[in-house]
């Protein structure tokens, strides 16, 4: 069974259940969420805020893997869009949108405007630590198969925003900067996590390497990648396109 909910031209507040929901935020500043199937969620026009998986926090653990395959639309406005769980299509439209992927394989279009898409926001829990730690790995991953893909970055006006992730370190949330190294290849020897590229045909391969302080074993990292995002273009990238 289908659910259709629709709002109004005013500020709504709209949720789906546990069934397959369409939903239609038309205007206003919205607050949209999905459940846990497969849900359409379209914002409409004003400043809303979409959510595919109800708004729960997002872990690597199984348990909550369970979100749907979304489709979220933001259309006009500066919408904030989270994937959340699940293999998402995320169409941020007019305006310039921030967009989360979440954890799943997700399919990130900024459209006109100058967009945000922010890696690293799943929460990854070890047993015997102290505090959470923000993943990329779990939100992105590596190989055809398991990384994110962005199908509009624009150079100079788009910013891929790495800066909530700490791969596994002994330091707070968000708090070791990567160091952007062009088309060189990883170190494997640093002491902060380090992103590349490579153009690769028509597109664009960025590699993210954890750092020598990964918790709980101290590793040195291999200089093989953690973590990739594609882009569905050929671009030469500078440190000012992310946020590092």
């Amino acid at each position: 069974m289908v659910r259709w909910l629709f709002g109004t031209p005013q500020k709504d507040t709209l949720s789906a259940t546990n069934e397959s929901t369409f939903i239609f935020g038309f205007g206003g500043n919205d607050s949209l969420r999905g459940g846990r199937a497969s849900d359409t969620i379209w914002g409409g026009t004003g400043n809303d805020t979409v959510r595919g998986d109800g708004g729960r926090t997002v872990t690597d653990d199984p348990l909550t893997r369970l979100g749907g395959n979304d489709v979220i639309l933001g259309d006009a406005g500066a919408d904030r869009l989270w994937g959340e769980g699940g293999d998402d299509v995320i169409l941020g439209g007019d305006g310039n949108d921030t967009i989360y992927g979440g954890f799943g394989r997700d399919v990130m279009v900024g459209g006109a405007g100058a967009d945000k898409f922010v890696f690293g926001t799943i929460i990854t829990f070890y047993p015997n630590t102290p505090g959470t730690f923000l993943s990329a790995a779990a939100d992105t991953g590596v190989g055809p198969a398991a990384r994110d893909v962005i199908l509009d970055f624009t150079k100079g006006e788009d910013k891929i925003d790495l800066s909530p992730i700490n791969f596994f370190q002994r330091r707070p949330p968000g708090d070791a900067e990567f160091t952007f190294i062009g088309t060189n290849k990883f170190s494997a020897t640093q002491d902060r996590p380090e992103v590349r590229y490579e153009i690769q045909g028509d597109r664009t391969l960025i590699q993210m390497d954890g750092s020598a302080l990964r918790y709980p074993f101290n590793q040195l990292p291999d200089g093989r990648p953690d973590a990739e995002i594609m882009l569905a273009s050929a671009v030469n990238l500078a440190a000012s396109d992310f946020i590092l």
